[in-house]
């Protein structure tokens, strides 16, 4: 029930179906019960104030919390939370809009206390019961409609976090009513948990790694050493394999090395042994290691002068990976190139799969045996355009363009399908790629 309740000089608008108090999931209230007729609130330039209490979402930026007025330049009345740390009392568009960057930042999952007020000649805003910011103005303030967690305007600002104790007062409330509204409730409000998609799900666990990137910008420049300084090398010293909980957050660590490196993780379709690339303390070169999921059982599978990364097992519990061995140079660049290799499962009876002259990375099996892969194309092309997802099959044979040979300038990479659909999931970074595969999660 949507009540409004006359008070002397106060307008209380609490726009909230549960008693007085009670936060509600704005995500809820987008409908009929945040909107309304404006006309009992202080229009033109009128004293007043807006005061609410509100917690957003991680990254939760560029929304409207509460507004009222009319289209139209200085004829509105609005808390928007610009950025993760800036809010603004603004006035439609209005250049004298009240914008304000919070020192510290508007931490998310907390309850935080915003209050803007007028006294027909200074607008005013005030954070957690402090003020941070005032701006003198003539506002004309019109009264067509309010709005609860979206602009005037439907354009998508809408808020989606929680909302609670929206006022609207008919006069400029002072510095003490508002440190005092903010001391009084502060203390006694949660932090605030927001539901996820996941809730009542048990989930599995994850095993990742964690290392020292490089400065250089290309993707591929995460291992080996620099054709023209030798001293320069492209991996750092710091390393380890953990196992996360997500149900509970523990973190525990399979594998620690402060002076070598680990990188790719994969899991067996056992479920219990992990397949990685490492670089021991004080050694050059990446090899593939396997380690049980309780941190026993390490064991070396490949060795020699080459670094051998981003491995996956094929279905016949051999191994595909990438590979220097091919003893290459980027031809435009100071780094080494890997391509496609494949061992048994002990390591031995390594062989090539492709002979491309130029990067290969991150292969993956499909649903129907064939490799996923993403393959830099050099020959009679750009040098720095064609960098796609191509397939193979698990002997080499077959190797043609899955997707990406008509979109030059993206590096597509760390494809894997999705289970029970016929497309994959992968990384786009723009250009020539970025540090590390970063780039946007994009479903073919």
């Amino acid at each position: 029930m949507k009540r409004l309740l006359a008070l002397a000089c106060l307008v209380l608008v609490t726009f909230l179906n549960t008693r007085a108090g009670e936060a509600v999931d704005k995500t809820t209230l987008l409908g009929t019960d945040s909107c309304g007729s404006a006309a009992a609130l202080p229009g033109g330039a009128s004293a007043g104030s807006i005061s609410l209490w509100f917690a957003r979402r991680d990254r939760a930026a560029d929304q409207v919390l509460f507004v009222y007025g009319s289209q139209e330049a200085g004829r509105a009345r609005g808390l928007w939370l610009m950025e993760e740390d800036k809010l603004c009392f603004y006035f439609w568009g209005w250049p004298d809009d009240l914008r304000v960057t919070v020192p510290g930042g508007i931490a998310p999952n907390h309850w935080h206390h915003v209050a803007a007020t007028y006294d027909g000649a200074t607008a005013r805003l005030y954070y957690d019961g402090r003020l941070i910011g005032s701006v003198q103005t003539k506002l004309d303030t019109g009264l067509d409609r309010h709005y609860l967690a979206r602009n005037l305007r439907d354009d998508g600002r809408n808020f989606d976090g929680k909302l609670d104790e929206v006022q609207v007062h008919h006069r400029a409330l002072s510095d003490d009513e508002i440190r005092r509204a903010f001391a009084e409730q502060s203390a006694r409000r949660p932090e605030v948990r927001f539901p996820t998609p996941f809730d009542g799900v048990e989930l599995p666990e994850i095993i990742f790694t964690v290392r020292q990137t490089d400065t250089d910008g290309h993707w591929y420049a995460n291992f080996g050493y620099d054709i023209v300084d030798g001293n320069r090398k492209y991996y750092h010293d710091g390393g380890r394999l953990c196992r996360l909980n997500p149900n509970t957050g523990e973190v525990s660590t399979l594998l620690h090395d402060p002076q070598g490196g680990v990188r790719d993780p994969q899991l067996h379709y056992d479920g219990r042994t992990i397949l990685f690339s490492y670089r021991r303390g004080g050694q050059p070169y990446y090899h593939l290691y396997e380690i049980q999921a309780d941190g026993t059982g390490l064991r070396q599978l490949t060795d020699g002068p080459f670094d051998d990364f981003e491995p996956t097992y094929l279905p016949d519990g051999d191994i595909i990976f990438c590979s220097s061995r091919c003893n290459r140079w980027v031809p435009c660049y100071f780094t080494q190139v890997a391509v496609l290799y494949r061992c048994n499962a002990d390591g031995q009876e390594i062989r090539q799969l492709s002979a491309n002259t130029e990067q290969e990375n991150t292969p993956w099996v499909l649903p129907d045996g064939r490799i996923l892969y993403q393959r830099w194309e050099y020959v009679d092309r750009s040098q720095i355009g064609y960098h796609h997802l191509w397939t193979m099959n698990p002997d080499g044979s077959g190797q043609m363009v899955y997707f990406g040979n008509q979109h030059p300038n993206v590096v597509m990479i760390d494809a894997k399908p999705i289970p029970g659909t016929d497309t994959v999931v992968a990384s786009f970074a723009p250009g020539h790629g970025r540090n590390e595969h970063e780039g946007v999660i994009t479903i073919v």
